[in-house]
């Protein structure tokens, strides 16, 4: 008899990495690129899924040739804080600027969730199994998309 279940949040309850390919693509659209396509980061992004943030930029800076707009706002800043020392992070700060803003829209999430894994995942409630979310997202990223689905209760442990 099965005890507990361990689910990953991203690519396996919801969709995410698409999402933050399209963040990555906004990106390099407002660095000045603006006809870098969706579909086309995605598939760039697809051989770096799993990877760090700083892996997957230098790899789409590289690939994209946006290094030098990067490198021009190395020296912007936030207050008494420098938004970025490598030219890499600029690019990771806008795509997370741009991911925040397409996921503070709840249906967003909703549209990209796996409905045959969240079945699984309230079946595996309904059975009774003790159930725990392990991902490699950032906490209070995981707790939003898991609010957004409706599955904050679902989990004992994240």
């Amino acid at each position: 008899m099965i005890k507990a279940v361990i689910f990953d949040l991203d690519g396996t309850l919801v969709q995410t990495e698409s999402l933050k390919a399209r963040a990555y693509a906004e990106a390099i659209r407002r660095l000045g690129n603006p006809d870098t396509t969706d579909e086309q980061v995605l598939e760039l992004y697809k051989e770096q899924i799993g990877q760090t943030r700083e892996v997957v930029s230098k790899f789409l800076m590289e690939k994209l040739g946006v290094e030098d707009q990067c490198r021009r706002l190395l020296e912007k800043s936030y207050g008494n804080e420098t938004w970025a020392d490598e030219p890499w992070q600029v690019l990771t700060r806008m795509r997370i600027e741009a991911y925040e803003e397409m996921i503070a829209d709840p249906q967003v999430l909703r549209d990209q969730q796996w409905p045959h894994t969240v079945a699984l995942l309230r079946s595996a409630r309904t059975a009774g199994c003790r159930t725990t979310l392990a991902t490699s997202s950032l906490t209070q990223e995981a707790h939003g998309v898991l609010s957004a689905l409706g599955l904050e209760d679902q989990f004992q442990k994240v």
